[in-house]
């Protein structure tokens, strides 16, 4: 019932902001080919990304606008926006290609079976109630075998190091973003991971073979989680939370977390269902790192 009460609520809001954001916009003429929109308050790049996508997918024009307004609104894309407005127009663009393109497919992508990270992905116990991100980047490097799988990584000062670099104790959380351009540090600064926001568009296909594809690529996927409540395995507790991706089993239909919690009750190895996975996740600040 969870997943069904949350996804009406969110198909009923996502119906009303459409058509109040479209109710201001209009589309140019049918010979040029796009759909232009005028007469918005919203930023001007975000018209001509609205523009640009309704080009690409015609019919889906007024969810291409619920999905830009919810952006938006979203506390980590306004974070990201400040930080970096080139870096965030890109994130938008992978949001709404996640959302409404094609999914993507490498060699084994598309094999309905088992997916593991290259190496075992340990559990590293975040060191203060805010370093989930610093300590589930240090699971998901150690699990590439970027890092060593040593005890040290659950000491603070080894934390905290990750997380300066992640601004995690001056945002009070760590950013997907910030963990994208950490990761990808360890990689010489190649653009290596990417990061993108869940929708309510985002089909459960397409989100499987962005993870997926991680793997194939010899990477682990990680997720930072809106609402830890829809995992049974926290029993109603409810945290906005970074986790490793270690395995997925794709005839199971259920993937293998790595969850940094300091409580005990709540950190280790969990088998969860794609159906806790999708409803944890969230559709308004549930972000992949793939």
């Amino acid at each position: 019932m969870k997943k069904k009460t949350r996804l009406i609520t969110s198909v009923f809001t996502a119906i009303i902001m459409s058509l109040q954001i479209c109710a201001l916009s209009v589309k140019a003429s049918a010979n040029e080919n796009d759909a232009a929109i005028v007469n918005s308050s919203l930023p001007r790049y975000a018209l001509e990304i609205i523009s640009e996508y309704s080009g690409m997918y015609p019919d889906k024009h007024a969810e291409i606008c619920d999905v830009v307004q919810t952006m938006l609104n979203s506390d980590s894309y306004i974070a990201e926006y400040n930080y970096s407005a080139e870096s965030a127009v890109e994130t938008m663009k992978r949001t709404l290609d996640a959302a409404f393109g094609d999914f993507p497919v490498l060699y084994g992508a598309d094999y309905h079976g088992m997916f593991y990270a290259d190496y075992t992905v340990p559990t590293v116990k975040q060191a203060t109630n805010i370093y989930c991100g610093p300590a589930a980047i240090l699971q998901t490097l150690v699990g590439n075998g970027i890092k060593s799988n040593t005890s040290s990584n659950n000491n603070y000062s080894v934390q905290k190091i990750e997380a300066d670099a992640m601004e995690t104790d001056l945002r009070g959380r760590t950013q997907p973003f910030k963990m994208t351009e950490r990761l990808n540090s360890y990689y010489g600064g190649e653009k290596v991971y990417s990061h993108y926001g869940n929708t309510i568009y985002t089909e459960t296909r397409t989100i499987i073979s962005y993870l997926t594809n991680c793997f194939v690529k010899g990477r682990c996927p990680m997720a930072c989680l809106e609402d830890t409540a829809y995992l049974d395995y926290y029993n109603g507790a409810s945290f906005g939370h970074w986790v490793t991706i270690s395995a997925i089993d794709d005839l199971r239909k259920t993937m293998t977390l790595v969850d940094p919690h300091y409580d005990s009750k709540y950190g280790g190895m969990h088998i969860v269902t794609y159906d806790e996975f999708f409803d944890a996740l969230g559709v308004n600040d549930g972000y992949i790192v793939y």
